[in-house]
């Protein structure tokens, strides 16, 4: 979807959500008195996301609380709140309403009533497990989509923020789709001979289709009986021939109008093959995270044929290892590095039955390797910030996205909450700045992600100056080439000890290399601070040292292993964030240290040093043959 504003440029993405499939329906046959077979479809399988039956214009699910945030903040917009807002969060919007374009049905517009002390206002717009949230200035009480898809159900919610992110939000409003909905009861009737069939349907019970689209294919040889033909919208039968009674078929119908087509309706007729196994779970042995526990129940139709036996796949990447069983519980072993992948199908005399749905298994929560859940992914790309869940967390928690600048002097700050069941949710966009983007469930943080927006920060060759060894400084890198001891310190001043350090560093060869924090006297060489610091030559591990006026502790105040596998010579990004008495650092977005008492490991070192005082930041190496380089460096 496209929104008509430039604030709103990026809702297009909308329109790439994926519509979720619909299973089949099952059909159970029946003797007609008469000397004719009748077969009925249990269900009728409806796609398009439409959920519930609300009213035309009414909202359905009960209005979400003022959402919290705990680092009030100037947020940037374009409008100012009044006198007296500076203490006062603003209350939900409400009048809710969203209509279709009569003319293009594609386009919406969203309506609500304004708040007082409001600086800006939420749109989120959620459909088919995405939820994209746009943010609008309060001078305006509209919002308008273009490009949706007529024949999906939106909902939508909106939620008033003051400059801190505090606000409420609005009750659900549902936007039905434009398209009718799909036929039910499908049902055929048999003729005597077992040959000829009658087709009959009930017709939507909403928005009367111009005409309908029909398509029957037999399954055992893939043969297309009809292929899309066109029945007059004011039938609700169709006579079929040529549909053999002891075969399996399957038969679609969709409604149409002028909107658009509506959702398929699917009506399968016998079984050749039997159903997959249903409730599959998958889970690591806590005792043995290489070994994965498999579980699943077969299914009540296994067709004419006798179970022989289960297979599962499963692999990293994809399902492509292969294990046949007996019984309806198995294990499998895996890397314990890895996630993995599992599906399973029944065997038996008369085939196989298709594949299980997926399911990832999740590697073993480490806090030395894990970035918080591994069931929790964050990207940011131009200014746009996607979260995305596995669908076992969209089920379990509603998920709570909190976005704080890192700098205290201020900046964008915002707290959404998702709508139930959303794998993803997407920010556009978020202004210039460097970031925390955390994800919590259930009152506890499930991800963490420093993001940079627009490389705010980012440390060029001015930036730097070279006070030990030799280096090439140009642009954003800073290579240090010579084999043995260099050191690298920032000009740049930083007021504050509060910083978020992010680099793409590789070492290429030799000891290792480091990045000093929080650091002063490095024009006599008597440096004092803290330095985050690569170390194959320390067991291949991370360390976290203290240095006081050119003296290195030889007792790290922390220290982890590199994570399993990691390349020791590749490029990696390092991202270490000072803030207050706290350190965190990651390795290509998997967690290192989590310190929340940075004072105190200092004060529990044996080297007795002082807690450091200083701002600037550095670069280094040392040992024979080291060489390194870092590049796209910056400080926020």
């Amino acid at each position: 979807m496209t929104p008509t504003r430039a604030t709103a440029l990026a809702v297009a993405a909308v329109t790439a959500l994926v519509t979720a499939l619909a299973p089949a329906a099952s059909g159970a046959t029946t003797t007609d008195p008469a000397g004719t077979v009748t077969v009925t479809a249990d269900s009728t399988t409806v796609t398009g996301g439409t959920t519930t039956d609300p009213s035309t214009t009414g909202t359905t699910t009960d209005p979400t609380t003022s959402d919290p945030s705990t680092d009030p903040t100037t947020a940037p917009t374009t409008t100012t709140a009044p006198k007296g807002c500076a203490i006062v969060v603003p209350r939900a919007p409400w009048r809710l309403v969203a209509a279709r374009d009569e003319n293009d049905p594609a386009t919406f517009t969203i309506e609500w009533s304004a708040v007082g002390c409001a600086t800006r206002y939420n749109v989120s717009i959620f459909t088919t497990g995405s939820d994209t949230v746009t943010t609008v200035p309060a001078t305006d009480s509209t919002f308008t989509v273009n490009g949706s898809d007529p024949s999906k159900t939106y909902r939508i919610q909106v939620s008033s923020r003051n400059d801190a992110g505090l606000g409420g939000s609005s009750s659900i409003y549902y936007l039905r789709p434009a398209t009718p909905r799909g036929a039910t009861n499908m049902t055929i009737t048999y003729d005597a001979d077992l040959v000829g069939a009658r087709l009959t349907w009930a017709a939507p019970s909403r928005l009367t289709p111009k005409h309908y689209r029909l398509w029957v294919k037999r399954v055992a040889d893939q043969e297309i009986l009809l292929d899309d033909i066109e029945i007059d919208g004011s039938l609700t039968e169709y006579r079929l021939a040529q549909l053999n009674a002891r075969g399996m078929f399957v038969i679609r119908l969709q409604p149409v109008n002028a909107a658009g087509p509506g959702p398929k309706s699917r009506l399968v007729i016998g079984k050749e093959k039997p159903d997959p196994v249903k409730f599959i779970g998958a889970i690591r042995d806590p005792g043995d995270p290489s070994q994965v526990i498999v579980s699943w129940v077969p299914s009540a139709n296994i067709g004419t044929g006798a179970i022989l036996g289960y297979e599962i796949g499963y692999g990293h990447a994809r399902a492509d290892e292969r294990v046949v069983v007996n019984s309806t519980e198995a294990e499998v072993r895996i890397p314990a590095d890895k996630s993995v992948v599992v599906i399973v199908r029944v065997i038996t005399d008369r085939g196989k039955s298709p594949w299980s749905k997926a399911i990832r298994v999740p590697l073993k929560d480490s806090p030395k390797v894990a970035t918080t859940s591994q069931s929790i992914d964050l990207a940011d790309q131009d200014g746009v910030i996607t979260v995305a869940a596995t669908q076992s967390v969209a089920d379990r928690y509603q998920l709570v996205v909190r976005i704080t600048p890192t700098a205290n002097n201020g900046g964008f700050t915002e707290t959404q909450y998702s709508q139930p069941g959303s794998q993803i949710m997407t920010f556009r966009t978020v202004p210039n700045g460097s970031y925390v983007v955390k994800v919590e469930g259930d009152g506890r943080e499930l991800s963490r992600r420093y993001v940079n927006v627009g490389s705010v920060g980012k440390m060029y060759a001015p930036d730097w100056k070279l006070y030990f060894g030799q280096a090439t400084i140009a642009g954003d890198s800073v290579d240090m080439y010579n084999g043995s001891e260099t050191r690298v310190f920032s000009t740049r001043a930083f007021a504050s000890q509060d910083m978020v350090l992010a680099s793409r560093a590789q070492l290429r060869s030799g000891w290792g290399y480091g990045i000093w924090f929080r650091t002063s006297g490095m024009e006599s060489n008597a440096v004092t601070g803290l330095s985050f610091q690569y170390d194959p030559k320390y067991g291949n591990q991370f360390i976290v040292r203290q240095w006081d006026k050119g003296k290195e502790c030889g007792n790290p105040i922390a220290k982890t292993p590199f994570p399993n596998g990691m390349a020791i010579n590749g490029a990696h990004n390092i991202v270490i964030a000072a803030q207050g008495n706290t350190l965190f650092a990651t390795i290509d977005g998997e967690r290192l240290f989590d310190l929340p008492d940075l004072a105190g490991a200092i004060a529990k070192n044996t080297c007795g040093y002082a807690p450091p005082t200083g701002t600037a930041v550095g670069l280094r190496t040392w040992g024979a043959g080291t060489s390194a380089v870092f590049t796209n460096t910056t400080v926020g």
